[in-house]
């Protein structure tokens, strides 16, 4: 295997293991630089996990594309402003194609922009991005948390029966 690095320090891969094998691969990746036409190139990482019982990895290919067109559009260096876009983008689109096809193209996303040594993450869902120290130092940090009930409003889904139901 070979390793390129990008702007001289960087060195960029990916990998999808669904796990088990007779599970279709709802998981979509897509990881490079992006040269903009305005503002400093951006190095992106960004990954949609398809919902397995909808028509997943059509709506996690269709958040791939239309967020890394949305970054790739982009101008300025406000990156938490990029990647808010990217997100709304991605979730528009998404949105419009399931609607047009009548299909339910579920996904989360998880989008990473690495600019002037810093990197910035944006997630939607329950897909997580680790930082991963290396060196033989093992040390994995969370860095999202899971969009979920729980997570958002503190406390289990409660569900209220009503008399005679």
């Amino acid at each position: 295997m070979t390793q390129e690095y990008v702007q001289g320090k960087y060195v960029l891969g990916s990998r999808n293991d669904p796990g088990d094998a007779r599970r279709n691969n709802e998981d979509r990746i897509w990881v490079g630089e992006i040269r903009r036409r305005e503002g400093a190139p951006l190095i992106v990482g960004i990954v949609a996990d398809g919902v397995g019982s909808a028509e997943g990895a059509a709506g996690a290919q269709i958040a791939i594309d239309s967020a890394e067109k949305s970054i790739r559009e982009s101008s300025g260096n406000n990156i938490p402003q990029i990647l808010t876009d990217a997100i709304d983008f991605a979730n528009i689109t998404a949105y419009k194609e399931n609607q047009e096809v009548d299909g339910n193209g579920l996904t989360t996303l998880v989008i990473a922009i690495i600019y002037n040594d810093r990197c910035f993450v944006g997630n939607v869902g329950d897909s997580r991005a680790y930082w991963i120290q290396g060196t033989g130092k093992g040390k994995i940090l969370q860095l999202t948390r899971d969009h979920s009930y729980y997570n958002i409003y503190g406390g289990l889904i409660q569900i209220v029966r009503r008399a005679g139901s």
